[in-house]
């Protein structure tokens, strides 16, 4: 297999940028108290495309900042750096952190000079003094007030039925036992997954899951073909409907909110823009679907 598994205007995206962002991505997600993430191989592959995605616009986003003529000092490289590892206790601690990111500290300069580049190059073409005037916060909320409030949470038990004949089996297992713990070890006689969910909100459910817990009624059991193949089992142990948000508490964090859609409508004109002229060629993608 090569090294090289794509070329963005002939410059080089390689197996190992790959891994080194891929560490940093499950890193994040694992630091994310919000996310509830396996790294099962269906997983990580996703997520390698999704990486591969990424560099790819990150390699758009730093031919097009170079083209603007951007440029950043190597006095203010130094700093950053010197910033990063002024939050680490010791060097020991500082190069334990390269390690677990996949990256060497001789290379960590020429990552953190472009990645400062990228940032001075969109800074300079974000939208300028964008204010929202108290009106059109108001509106905005007015307009989007169903969405205005917290997330709604479930607590669910959840489990993997391969074949028809199974359903019925963890239909009794769920009704005739309420302990997760005995649930769990009934389930791992049989082979079966199970999955004791507590308080997720609304937005991290798939689609067709959030259908599925929204019609349950507390202590009711339901069943979907899963993507995969087989059936996905659940019961519905508690759902928590969450609050309406009041505009005065928020209208800060709306505005914010806002200014910041507009930032990434900017980034995602400029990506769109290079993208239609890139020429992007796939060398090898086979360690992407390993």
């Amino acid at each position: 297999m090569s090294e090289i598994i794509a070329l963005v205007n002939s410059e080089e995206i390689s197996k190992q940028m790959i891994e080194s962002a891929l560490a940093r991505y499950l890193i994040q997600l694992e630091e994310d108290e919000t996310l509830e993430f396996e790294p099962t191989e269906k997983n990580i592959q996703f997520l390698k495309t999704e990486v591969l995605n990424q560099l790819i616009e990150r390699k758009l986003l730093l031919q097009r900042a170079k083209k603007a003529g951007i440029e950043v000092s190597h006095e203010a490289v130094r700093e950053n750096i010197e910033k990063m590892k002024a939050n680490f206790k010791d060097a020991e601690e500082w190069q334990t952190n390269l390690i677990s990111l996949h990256i060497q500290e001789e290379n960590l300069f020429d990552e953190v000079k472009k990645e400062m580049l990228i940032e001075k190059f969109l800074n300079e073409n974000y939208p300028k003094g964008v204010k929202f005037t108290e009106e059109e916060l108001k509106a905005y909320y007015d307009e989007h007030e169903k969405f205005m409030k917290d997330p709604d949470l479930f607590s669910f038990y959840e489990a993997y039925a391969p074949k028809t004949e199974n359903v019925k089996e963890i239909y009794e297992t769920f009704q005739q036992k309420s302990d997760a713990h005995k649930i769990s070890q009934e389930m791992e006689k049989s082979t079966f997954r199970f999955h004791h969910h507590i308080d997720v909100p609304a937005f991290q459910l798939p689609e067709q899951v959030l259908n599925v817990l929204a019609e349950l009624e507390i202590g009711k059991i339901a069943s979907m073909e899963s993507p995969e193949g087989g059936f996905l089992v659940y019961k519905l142990l508690n759902k928590l409907i969450g609050k309406r948000l009041v505009y005065d508490n928020i209208k800060e964090k709306l505005a914010e909110y806002l200014i910041q859609s507009a930032k990434n409508e900017v980034v995602d004109k400029i990506i769109q823009e290079e993208m239609e002229k890139a020429a992007i060629d796939y060398k090898d993608t086979t360690y992407l679907e390993k």
